[in-house]
């Protein structure tokens, strides 16, 4: 920082005016920080000699803001008036197209404002989304600075590029206040954005009670819908707002109304997890088996997603506990399926079917047993789910967490008693399907537990054939550990040393045959 800004800054301006007389020449960027640094902190007397010196009043820093736009943005007056009085471009913009007012209104700067509309400021401006001073007061709740600007003669429902007015933003930040004044100069109550939201939707979706119950004794329409379907008491229903959600009921809420995905208030708290608004909307008569377009109800969506409390809450309240969506999923197969051993086990608590299946023929038991989900298995099999029932594929749940590798499932079910030999309707027993993803550790289990080693499937292939095939390196040396009979083909004649040489496009010995063998 050089001595002239320093000075500057310190409001010292007797020595800058010695540095000035004593012939320092500061470049223009010097002199712009000079004068900006006075004009933030609001030394009028350094300004002046500066000003008196040559410096130019209009002069931006990197930022692209005057020294008048400072002064406004930290309320420095009569800083503002010297600049002003110096000929300072009233209306200015920086980088963002921000002007002197808008910083002013922006920092609640009520003063500041006047001065500026004083001097002719442009009330209407705006910036790059098309913000004018008047929503940048709102956002804040600058209540003083909003009046001023209206009496001025603010547009009250100027739209900045997103259709947002200043009635929506002050909504949207939860500045009550700000949507008194608002109202009372006679802004919208329902004018919308771009998203077709209001300014009740957007205080419901942020949680602001006291926003959302100005609005409401303003006359907002209460059960208005966005674009895609959502009124006010969805969204502050996904977000948990209890007293946003009491006060819309208070005033008449549609409890049931739906989005256009058939999704009501009461989904959208059960999938997110709030127990709160759950218990608010059934106090209130929400339907509690109310689907949506895919079938989903509130019970499922909170199984999906492992939420217990709000499971709780539904069932005590009499949700079906076996209803079905469009696939033919329950409740409990969802839980099942997202690794939620709660969920699950709340689910059994209140005698869910344990061997209800869907339209892929799958049970609770097959869907925990692909994601490996040990917890769950568990479960259901002491609530007696049968361990071989099969799916659309004739595949068991052990086959099915042997191909994913989930050795802890694989271990619970052979402990349950599961058919190791079983085999899928392509001949696809347990270990085959392990062999061919290379899952050592559920192979190791099947084995131990007595799986025949050169079991085949249909095609003739034994778990070694596709082992090799697939370049399971480790499940090949597992499975001659084993004893696999290394030179057993399939139909179409090849050995698993064949599936092997297939790669290099080459022949060679067979290990103590001495007799070449050509890769097929």
């Amino acid at each position: 920082m050089g001595e002239l800004v320093a000075a500057s800054a310190a409001g010292d301006a007797e020595q800058v005016r010695v540095l000035l007389q004593a012939g320092i020449e500061p470049d223009a960027k010097d002199a712009c920080d000079a004068l900006i640094c006075a004009a933030k902190n609001g030394h009028e007397g350094v300004m002046q000699a500066l000003l008196e010196a040559g410096a130019a009043v209009d002069s931006k820093n990197n930022d692209a803001m005057t020294a008048l736009m400072v002064a406004a943005q930290y309320g420095q007056d009569d800083a503002m008036r010297v600049l002003l009085e110096a000929g300072a471009a009233v209306d200015a913009a920086d980088l963002t197209g921000a002007t002197a007012l808008m910083a002013a209104s922006f920092n609640g700067h009520t003063g500041a404002v006047r001065v500026l509309l004083a001097a002719g400021a442009e009330i209407g401006c705006k910036e790059k989304n098309g913000w004018a001073a008047l929503m940048f007061a709102a956002k804040n709740g600058h209540e003083g600075v909003m009046q001023a600007l209206l009496e001025a003669g603010a547009a009250v429902d100027s739209k900045g590029n997103d259709g947002m007015t200043a009635l929506i933003v002050a909504a949207n930040n939860g500045q009550a206040g700000a949507v008194r004044v608002l109202l009372e100069a006679g802004a919208a109550v329902d004018s919308i954005d771009d998203h077709e939201a209001t300014a009740l939707k957007m205080a419901s979706l942020s949680g602001h009670t006291g926003a959302v119950q100005v609005l409401l004794a303003a006359g907002a329409e209460i059960d208005c819908k966005e674009k895609n379907g959502w009124a006010a008491l969805m969204c502050a229903s996904n977000n948990g707002h209890e007293g946003v959600l009491q006060a819309l009921l208070d005033a008449g809420a549609a409890v049931d109304s739906k989005n256009h995905h058939g999704q009501t208030a009461l989904m959208m708290a059960s999938y997110s997890g709030h127990t709160g608004a759950v218990q608010v909307l059934l106090a209130a008569g929400a339907e509690i088996g109310c689907q949506e377009k895919n079938g989903l109800a509130a019970l499922m969506c909170a199984a999906s997603h492992g939420h217990e409390g709000v499971m709780q809450a539904l069932l005590g309240a009499g949700a079906a506990v076996d209803l079905i969506n469009d696939e033919r999923m329950t409740a409990l197969m969802m839980a099942s399926h997202n690794r939620h051993t709660g969920a699950v086990r709340v689910l059994l608590e209140v005698g869910a079917a344990v061997d209800s299946k869907s339209e892929n023929q799958l049970m609770a038991l097959m869907y925990a047993s692909l994601q490996g989900h040990e917890g769950a298995v568990l479960a259901l099999l002491e609530a007696g789910a049968a361990v071989d029932s099969i799916d659309d594929c004739e595949a068991t749940a052990l086959i099915r967490a042997g191909f994913n590798g989930h050795t802890g499932a694989v271990q619970v079910l052979l402990a349950a008693g599961a058919e190791i030999g079983c085999k899928d309707r392509n001949g696809v027993a347990a270990l085959i399907s392990a062999a061919l993803n290379g899952h050592e550790g559920v192979m190791q289990a099947l084995l131990e537990a007595g799986a025949e080693v050169d079991l085949k499937d249909n095609l003739g292939q034994t778990a070694l054939l596709v082992a090799a095939e697939y370049g399971q390196a480790g499940a090949v040396r597992l499975l001659l550990g084993a004893r696999a009979a290394v030179n057993s083909p399939g139909q179409s004649g090849a050995t698993a040393l064949r599936h092997r040489l297939r790669e290099f496009g080459c022949g060679a010995r067979a290990a103590g045959g001495g007799r070449r063998v050509a890769a097929p």
